[in-house]
C-alpha cells in the first residue's frame, strides 16, 4: 500500500509504519504501513473501533510502547522547525525524555490512572515546569497556578493542593490539560479526552483544547469513538480498521461523501449521529483476529459485501479521490453509493 499525502510543511509525517505485539499466545499485527502527516495548527481526529490500532499508534508516536510492542518498518519523522528533521525512531530515550512533555505531549483515556495519586495536583504540574524549563524554584508555584486558570479550574489556589481523588472526572481531566499544556508544545496527542465526562464538560474540555490550539498553533490529534464530536472539532479525519488506515478525507467530505464502506457503516452505526435508535445499523462480523499469520490484504474483507477475490490477495492501493482526500479500497463507494450521511446543503 502507497503512503498516504504528506507534504512539506508538516509537523510529524507517519510513513509506513508496521508494528506488532510479541507475546505468548502469537504475534499481534497491531499496525500495518500507516502514513499519514499533520501540519502546524491542524485538528486531526482518528476515528474507529475499539482495537483498530488508534491507541497503539499514539503510544508509539510518543515513544511509550509496552515492551511487547516493536516496530518493524516506518519512520516517524518530527520537524519543529523549516531547518530540523529527526526519527523518532533513531532518537536516544534520553533525547525522547526531553521532547516529550515538552514538545510532545498526551492526554490520556482515563486521568484519574494518568494522575500520580498520591501527589497534590499543583505539584505534578510544577514537576513538569522543573524538569523541562528554566523557572526558577520560585515561580513555578505561580506559573502553575496561571496554567490551572487557563484550563479553567475554579479557585485554582485550593485545588492546587489537591489530591486527585478529591476532584471530579472534569476536573481531573482539565489537570491533564494543564499538564500536557504546561511547556506549550508543539503537539497535543488527545486519546478520548471527553471519556467519562457529562455533555456540558464534554463542550467545555473540547472548547477548550479548540481555543488553546488556536491560540498557540498547536497541531492536535484527538482520537475518539464518538463521531459527532470528530465531526464539529477536526478539520481532517482518519479512519482505521483493524491496524490499517483506509481512508483519510477533510472533515466535510467524510461526512457527506465517503469512499470506504466502512467509513459508511461507522457512521450509520453511531448513536452520537443519528436521530433515532431505530436507525442505528451494527456493523456485523467482528474484526479479524490480528494474531492469524495469513492476513488478508484487506482486513475488512470479511465484514464488506463489494469483497471480490482481487481483495484477498492483492495489496491494497491508495486511490486519490481529491487532492486531499485518499482510500484504500478496490472497490470505493462512489457519491451515488452514498448512504445515510450528512447532506451536503
Amino acid at each position: 500500500m502507497r503512503s498516504f499525502v504528506s507534504n512539506n510543511t508538516s509537523l510529524l509525517s507517519i510513513r509506513n509504519i508496521s508494528l506488532e505485539f510479541r507475546t505468548r499466545t502469537g504475534t499481534v499485527h497491531a499496525l500495518e504501513n500507516i502514513s499519514f502527516h499533520i501540519n502546524p495548527g491542524e485538528t486531526v481526529g482518528i476515528v474507529g473501533e475499539s482495537g483498530s490500532g488508534k491507541s497503539v499508534l499514539a503510544l508509539a508516536i510518543m515513544g511509550i510502547l509496552d515492551r511487547a510492542g516493536h516496530i518493524t518498518a516506518g519512520e516517524i519523522l518530527w520537524a519543529p522547525n523549516s531547518t530540523t528533521t529527526q526519527n523518532l525512531l533513531h532518537t536516544s530515550e534520553k533525547a525522547f525524555r526531553q521532547l516529550r512533555g515538552k514538545e510532545l505531549s498526551m492526554i490520556f483515556q482515563n486521568p484519574r490512572t494518568a494522575l500520580n495519586p498520591i501527589r497534590k495536583v499543583g505539584k505534578q504540574i510544577a514537576d513538569v515546569l522543573r524538569c523541562h524549563t528554566s523557572l526558577p524554584r520560585a515561580q513555578l508555584k505561580p506559573h502553575a497556578l496561571d496554567l490551572l486558570s487557563k484550563v479553567k479550574i475554579p479557585d485554582p489556589k485550593q485545588r492546587y493542593d489537591a489530591y486527585p481523588y478529591e476532584l471530579s472526572g472534569g476536573l481531573c481531566q482539565r489537570i491533564m490539560i494543564a499538564l500536557a499544556l504546561a511547556c506549550g508544545p508543539k503537539l497535543l496527542i488527545a486519546d478520548e479526552p471527553t471519556t467519562g465526562l457529562d455533555v456540558t464538560t464534554q463542550a467545555t474540555v473540547m472548547n477548550l483544547l479548540k481555543d488553546l490550539a488556536t491560540e498557540q498553533q498547536m497541531a492536535t490529534v484527538v482520537i475518539t469513538h464518538d463521531l459527532a464530536l470528530a465531526s464539529e472539532y477536526c478539520d481532517r479525519i482518519l479512519v482505521m480498521h483493524a491496524g490499517h488506515l483506509i481512508e483519510s478525507a477533510p472533515t466535510r467530505h467524510l461526512f457527506t461523501s465517503p469512499r470506504h464502506l466502512y467509513s459508511s457503516k461507522l457512521y450509520v452505526a453511531s448513536p452520537y449521529l443519528l436521530i433515532s435508535i431505530d436507525d442505528l445499523i451494527p456493523i456485523h462480523v467482528n474484526l479479524p483476529d490480528l494474531r492469524h499469520p495469513d492476513l488478508p490484504p484487506c482486513r475488512f474483507v470479511s465484514r464488506c459485501d463489494r469483497a471480490t477475490d482481487k481483495c484477498h490477495t492483492q495489496p491494497l492501493p491508495q486511490i486519490q479521490i481529491t487532492e486531499t482526500h485518499q482510500v484504500s479500497c478496490w472497490h470505493p463507494l462512489g457519491r451515488n453509493d452514498d448512504i445515510g450521511m450528512m447532506s451536503d446543503e
